[in-house]
């Protein structure tokens, strides 16, 4: 009988203890909720005193722009607001370093950019340098480096025109009268040398038809301010001449010097044998 009285009682302990549980849990999960609620409520008091930081700023700096707005126009702005842009022009350091990492071709486009720009361009030394304006006396001779990169763009060296002038009797480049039209078919740095000197050679081709018309586009440029190479070479040239539909004559020889562009294009149409 005793047996049956403790099992009678087992499910009402058992719910008690359940209960006991389920409200031990409830309250551990409200202390969480409270915790996270308590954490949001720092953040959101923290987003809203930066909040409050950021429009104190905002006003200083309005009233800032009015005062600024007032100013006479005779009188400098003490503290003008700049765009980035603005500022890395006006800072011609860096601005300088900026335009030594980029193409040859862009550094001559951007002189037209401003005045800022065109400034800071043909007054670095370095840029002059790596535009072939300048010679740097301390530049290696790798050939990688040693031929004006211009002078290894075929649309460009193909276009240059050389000329025979009829009255002159002496090959000229943009010439304006009666002319025989040469073209440059091939400029490469060699692995050899001549005198000492790295060997450029030079191929021509040319016709004895005279040509009439317009002076060349290439009749002017700071191209020909630019110096063919960094050092002293030997120019190798071979020049071939089509005297009819089926004959030609090729001559060959060569010149030595540090030439620009324009001094090189006169030195190689001195050393072409001349033809009336």
């Amino acid at each position: 009988m005793a047996d049956v009285e403790s099992s009678s009682t087992t499910p009402d302990t058992a719910d008690s203890i359940y209960s006991s549980i389920s409200a031990h849990c409830l309250d551990k999960d409200v202390l969480d909720v409270l915790k996270d609620l308590q954490l949001n409520q720092k953040e959101l008091s923290h987003q809203i005193c930066n909040l409050q930081d950021n429009q104190v700023l905002i006003i200083r700096e309005l009233k800032e722009l009015k005062r600024v707005s007032v100013v006479p126009k005779h009188r400098g702005l003490k503290s003008p607001i700049r765009r980035a842009g603005r500022q890395l022009a006006d800072t011609t350091e860096l601005l300088e370093m900026i335009l030594l990492q980029l193409p040859y071709k862009d550094i001559l486009r951007y002189i037209r950019v401003s005045k800022t720009f065109q400034s800071v361009i043909l007054g670095s030394v370095p840029i002059q340098t790596l535009l072939f304006f300048i010679v740097g006396t301390n530049t290696p001779a790798s050939s990688s480096i040693m031929l004006n990169p211009i002078m290894k763009n075929e649309r460009f060296y193909t276009s240059i025109g050389l000329w025979f002038d009829a009255t002159l009797d002496r090959l000229r480049y943009c010439d304006r009268e009666g002319r025989k039209q040469l073209t440059i078919k091939s400029v490469e740095i060699t692995d050899e040398k001549l005198q000492d000197l790295p060997v450029l050679s030079v191929k021509l081709e040319g016709r004895m038809l005279l040509h009439w018309g317009p002076p060349s586009r290439f009749n002017a440029g700071s191209w020909k301010r630019m110096y063919l190479t960094r050092q002293p070479c030997a120019v190798q040239w071979e020049f071939t001449e089509k005297l009819a539909r089926y004959s030609r004559q090729t001559m060959s020889g060569s010149i030595a010097g540090l030439y620009t562009m324009d001094q090189f294009l006169d030195a190689l149409a001195d050393s072409i044998p001349q033809h009336r």
